[in-house]
């Protein structure tokens, strides 16, 4: 870069790599030489996910961007710069689809399916056709009824002439199990799809969907009070040890946490659950929500915090240790453990009250678990198939789904919070 014009002759000079203005001449502003980027030293101490074989790279399936990644906004030292929002958009620079694409795809719908409980009762949904151009009969609607997210009934609808922007109801035959299962869930899931193959999507490929919660009363769930005996050793100095015929566990002395959580031998947990009040920032959280990342590190059980009481009606063991927060004013929250010697269950109640902490701007409330490495499935009932947030969860649908702990991690430009589920019943490992 020079502060002043070339010649002709100067400019043809460079194009054959005959430079007649040295890089010591005082109108060169800037002089980079790439020739000399191998003398550079690489940086080592990264996680090379692109390296990996489980990477998700649209453009690169074959490693090309192993030792590489993708840069943002003041990666090269260049000041002012817009941070990562050049490229915070629905799909990574290799064009691979980011899990924001999911509600999208969802909010730009064009076949829109509403009822409420009579309208379910009586079998009815109303559609409205959002298009300007195209019936609904050039589709496929199917629709299928969920029992606890697992599909027991399904069909397709005969073709329904329903004109660009015109509303109809159509009837759903779905019906109702002969026995309600005990405490139970029912859904219904309606999809318009591809009748055909198009140059931008396969047959079947799903363009509309909506789904409905199904009103039913459903009996409770008969539970028996167990039978089996928890063991409580206090003897030990630093740990409460707690014991059944397939369980194990403790709980510490000092800082108040389940440590080796143990069924029929195997090691379930490491440790935990622990309070937590932080996960990883997203663009939009700049740099707010003060300290809360250290406000669980130094925990401490409080002085006579550890409780075990057991009712002999239910035959449950709750266990009560209230914790002190040192980063955040010594504030004490309080876990319950109770126990079923039967089947191994510890229910977690978590309390935690706050108020008048010096540090503001909550970004979550919640525990957080170690389990041992090896864990990598993952299967739960909620929303899915896949990373959806509070305020990015219209597009999740319930139904029990099924990925891996590698999976559920997605390489954001910017390291931010990844891996969230919403709505979520239950999740197993």
């Amino acid at each position: 870069i020079y502060d002043v014009a070339l010649s002709d002759e100067q400019i043809a000079a460079h194009a054959a790599n005959d430079f007649q203005i040295e890089p010591t001449d005082d109108s060169v502003v800037l002089w980079m030489d790439y020739s000399l980027a191998s003398s550079i030293e690489p940086i080592t101490d990264y996680y090379d996910y692109y390296g990996e074989d489980y990477a998700k790279s649209y453009l690169y399936p074959n490693g090309e961007m192993s030792g590489y990644a993708f840069g943002y906004g003041g990666d090269w030292g260049d000041v002012p710069n817009s941070g990562d929002f050049c490229v915070n958009g629905l799909v990574q620079p290799d064009r691979t689809p980011q899990p924001e694409l999911n509600e999208v795809k969802y909010i730009y719908q064009d076949f829109w399916f509403t009822a409420n409980e009579l309208d379910l009762i009586a079998r009815n949904v109303s559609v409205y056709n959002e298009k300007s151009f195209t019936n609904l009969n050039e589709y496929d609607v199917y629709w299928q009824a969920l029992e606890d997210g697992a599909v027991y009934s399904e069909g397709k609808l005969a073709p329904a002439d329903i004109a660009p922007r015109e509303t109809k109801t159509i009837q759903v035959p779905f019906q109702m199990p002969e026995e309600l299962k005990a405490s139970a869930e029912y859904y219904l899931t309606l999809e318009v799809r591809q009748k055909e193959a198009t140059w931008w999507a396969p047959a079947g490929h799903v363009v509309s969907y909506e789904q409905f919660a199904i009103p039913a009363e459903v009996p409770p769930l008969a539970v028996a009070a167990p039978e089996g005996t928890l063991q409580v050793d206090d003897s030990p100095a630093d740990v409460v040890k707690f014991s059944t015929e397939d369980l194990s566990f403790e709980i510490s002395k000092a800082d108040g946490r389940i440590y080796n959580y143990t069924y029929k031998g195997v090691l379930l947990l490491e440790e935990g659950p622990l309070p937590d009040f932080w996960r990883a920032r997203n663009g939009n959280d700049k740099n707010r929500f003060g300290n809360w990342k250290t406000v669980s590190d130094g925990i401490v059980l409080d002085a006579d915090g550890l409780t075990v009481e057991h009712d002999a009606e239910t035959n449950l063991t709750t266990i009560t240790t209230k914790l002190v927060l040192p980063n955040a004013d010594n504030k004490v929250v309080t876990m319950v453990y109770t126990v079923n010697p039967d089947n191994a269950a510890v229910t977690v109640d978590f309390t935690a009250n706050l108020t008048g902490s010096v540090i503001t701007d909550m970004l979550k409330v919640g525990t957080k678990m170690l389990a041992p490495a090896g864990f990598e499935q993952v299967e739960w009932y909620g929303g899915g198939p896949g990373e959806s947030l509070f305020d990015r969860s219209q597009f999740a649908k319930y139904g029990i789904w099924n990925s891996t702990a590698t999976d559920l991690y997605f390489p954001y430009v910017k390291a931010q919070d990844t891996g969230s589920l919403s709505k979520v019943k239950w999740l197993s490992l």
